[in-house]
């Protein structure tokens, strides 16, 4: 399953690009957060933890940032889940405030940061798959 995962998470990568060509930045710092959460299951799955679709997201950020830590992978790995933890569902439907506006997915993030995620992510997918 780890070798699935990275291909699952590089073909997130391809398809993000994609995204941010055609100017859904959302759809593409969406497509990162796959990207990242996949390389993740594929070093859990390389350490025997269940990553599979039963799994939590929530769950498997959690277990990535352990498993990254076990292996001595880069903070980077941490910091990311925390930033991107509480962004997922934002990249994908409108949030309504409490005072009832509505901030809906493109506006979430900007295009650039959301180039700079896709960056972040394309690195630690490539040096998940290079130390598996």
């Amino acid at each position: 399953m780890k070798r699935d995962f990275i291909r699952v998470a590089e073909r997130a990568t391809i398809a993000a690009d994609a995204a941010l060509t055609a100017g859904t930045h959302e759809k593409a710092s969406f497509l990162a957060y796959h990207a990242f959460e996949s390389s993740g299951s594929a070093l859990g799955a390389h350490m025997g933890l269940n990553m599979g679709k039963t799994v939590s997201h929530a769950t498997k950020l959690k277990r990535f940032t352990h498993a990254a830590k076990i292996v001595g992978m880069p903070k980077q790995v941490a910091l990311l889940a925390v930033r991107l933890a509480p962004m997922r569902n934002r990249f994908l439907y409108p949030e309504q405030l409490p005072d009832g506006s509505v901030v809906l997915p493109e506006n979430q993030i900007t295009s650039a940061k959301a180039g700079q995620l896709l960056r972040e992510v394309k690195y630690v997918v490539g040096y998940v798959k290079a130390n598996l």
